[in-house]
């Protein structure tokens, strides 16, 4: 069915198309139920008979409802009729971040309250017991307030679609799975958390950190890949090289425990590029090493300062 051409699906009067995804095209529309403006995705045909994605939707959605957070644009369901299938949300005028890393990509400042911001809105979602289960810069939008919010949740292929070698999901998008998800494991928090690193980096650098000119190339670049480097990475702050690589750990396990952990860190980071406070959180290694650059800087504090007191006393 040709969306734009009808101008009306159901109630929804359509003003104008935002733009396009694996699911199906994305669309501003007016509902006249409800007389408000709202998002709608208008999924594929094929993937609205598909039992397993059109389940893992609607359950998702129905979870969803309640879910009001800055950070997430508020899901207020899916409709579906003889022919059609449709995700209705909240419509969010603004930017996808994509488009806004086109232009140009984050400075460190920049970066930082974004990483924050969004990182709550994922905070948000799992402790709901939601995951988003396909994060990528396409699927987060920034309001024109400012305030970047999570689009789509749980519109995402299965794990058996991620597998297939056609067209549905493209090959570029493999790059924001988690190497478990492309093993054929289901979704989790982990997997979440590997995907907005993935963006975090995208953010910082233009681009995704792992390119293959097949899907078989990019898959197993994704498997075998190095950590990154901060002397040859285009990030030159240690730090977030760090916090990025424990999100993007090749094992779940070796990856922040939740939400709540990522946010903290990015927090230790901000207040250590403002104040040169310790970053703890990040590992074992670099905590250590945080840890005695504080020391030693209050160490030659405290030598200054006596020696300044004996100065002033021998006068």
């Amino acid at each position: 069915m040709e969306t734009a051409a009808r101008k009306r699906v159901l109630q929804y009067h359509i003003h104008k198309k935002l733009g396009s995804g694996f699911a199906g095209d994305l669309y501003e529309a007016w509902d006249s139920g409800l007389d408000r403006i709202v998002t709608l995705r208008i999924i594929r045909d094929e993937l609205a008979k598909n039992e397993a994605f059109s389940c893992q939707l609607s359950t998702s959605a129905f979870s969803a409802r309640e879910l009001d957070h800055p950070n997430i644009c508020r899901c207020y369901g899916v409709e579906e009729s003889d022919e059609i299938m449709i995700a209705v949300m909240e419509y969010v005028p603004g930017q996808m971040l994509s488009k806004r890393i086109a232009k140009s990509p984050f400075d460190i400042n920049q970066f930082l309250v974004f990483a924050v911001q969004i990182s709550e809105g994922l905070k948000a979602l799992h402790d709901s017991g939601l995951t988003h289960k396909y994060i990528t810069s396409d699927n987060i939008i920034i309001s024109d307030s400012g305030t970047p919010k999570f689009l789509d949740i749980s519109i995402a292929p299965t794990p058996a679609m991620i597998k297939q070698e056609d067209e549905l999901v493209a090959a570029n998008k493999l790059a924001y799975f988690a190497p478990e998800i492309l093993d054929g494991h289901s979704p989790s928090v982990y997997s979440d958390q590997y995907a907005l690193g993935i963006v975090f980096y995208e953010c910082l650098t233009g681009k995704l950190p792992f390119k293959g000119v097949t899907r078989k190339e990019l898959i197993e670049k994704i498997g075998n890949s190095e950590p990154l480097d901060h002397k040859n990475s285009e990030i030159k702050n240690g730090h977030i090289v760090l916090l990025i690589n424990k999100m993007i750990a090749k094992v779940p396990s070796e990856r922040f425990t939740d939400a709540e952990e990522l946010i903290t860190t990015l927090k230790e980071i901000e207040e250590f590029n403002k104040n040169g406070i310790a970053v703890t959180k990040i590992g074992p290694k670099e905590q250590l090493k945080s840890r005695l650059h504080f020391m030693s800087s209050l160490v030659i504090l405290l030598v200054v300062a006596i020696w300044l007191l004996f100065a002033s006393l021998s006068k």
